[in-house]
């Protein structure tokens, strides 16, 4: 047992049965003597409703996210080129497929008997834009095993804002670079530059966040085994209880008939020692 393993195990997994099962590889893991490992698989995290169906998806029809990944590809190399056409092509492409995504995923949310809000409708929405931007996030995505939505950032590796298309305010990317190319480049070479850093800090920050949120998961992981050994400790007590109650119970029971008896048989005795004197007096008579 490996984690790359138990991972792949647990992502694949219905989203309620991912608790159990991971405590229960972790607990494997520990009786193994690998308190690494227990300790790796106890921070892997239940995936969130949207990821979770993205992750189904990518895992049923990796058809689809595969092409995703090459319309992201396509979108980044247009850009790269400068070719306006092309990214307005592309762009028509893009908002289509990621609501195409959307909608499949909803459809094996469905199947598999989940009702999906709108707001996990959004969340797929973003974690398919996001991949589309970047090919980390992709390559996430393709793995399925994504514990959470994947968010666009301020704007895509390409350079156009999460929301939006390849143009703002109807312009031609084509016809923008006329007669200032090198310095829209360098411009534009500024903003990617200024992206990555920002990408850089936000993944940074999202690191951590996933670290405190591990730990605190492990915590309410611990804390929930604790409070159910401890109501297994009261059920036993309480059933522990019980018996003594009624083992105090027949005790008393048989006190009392023992009590009984022993006043029976005292007046047995005392009515034969009576006979016995009635007839020694009788004698003497």
């Amino acid at each position: 047992m490996d984690l790359d393993t138990v991972t792949d195990e647990l992502y694949a997994l219905p989203r309620d049965e991912f608790i159990a099962v991971r405590d229960e590889r972790a607990r494997q893991a520990r009786a193994d003597g690998d308190r690494e490992l227990a300790t790796e698989i106890g921070r892997l995290r239940k995936p969130s409703t949207a990821a979770w169906l993205a992750n189904l998806l990518a895992r049923e029809q990796p058809g689809e996210i595969n092409g995703l990944v090459e319309l992201g590809e396509a979108l980044r190399r247009a850009h790269s080129e400068l070719d306006g056409d092309a990214l307005r092509r592309l762009s028509g492409q893009r908002h289509e497929l990621v609501a195409e995504l959307a909608g499949q995923a909803r459809q094996l949310g469905r199947s598999a008997g989940r009702q999906v809000s709108e707001s996990v409708s959004r969340e797929l929405e973003d974690t398919f834009t996001a991949a589309l931007g970047n090919p980390d996030a992709a390559r996430v995505l393709a793995a399925g095993r994504l514990s959470s939505g994947l968010q666009p950032g301020a704007s895509d590796e390409w350079g156009w804002p999460s929301g939006g298309g390849s143009q703002q305010h109807g312009s031609d990317p084509g016809v923008q670079q006329r007669g200032s190319e090198p310095r829209t480049r360098q411009r534009d070479q500024k903003q990617r530059d200024q992206l990555r850093r920002d990408l850089d800090a936000a993944r940074r920050a999202a690191s951590d966040a996933e670290a405190s949120l591990r730990d605190a998961a492990d915590s309410l992981s611990r804390a929930e085994r604790n409070e159910d050994a401890a109501n297994q400790t009261v059920t036993e007590r309480r059933a522990e209880l019980a018996a003594a109650e009624h083992a105090a119970g027949e005790a008393a029971d048989e006190r009392a008939a023992a009590r009984r008896n022993h006043e029976a048989a005292d007046r047995q005795a005392r009515q034969s020692q009576q006979r016995v004197d009635d007839l020694e007096r009788s004698r003497d008579d």
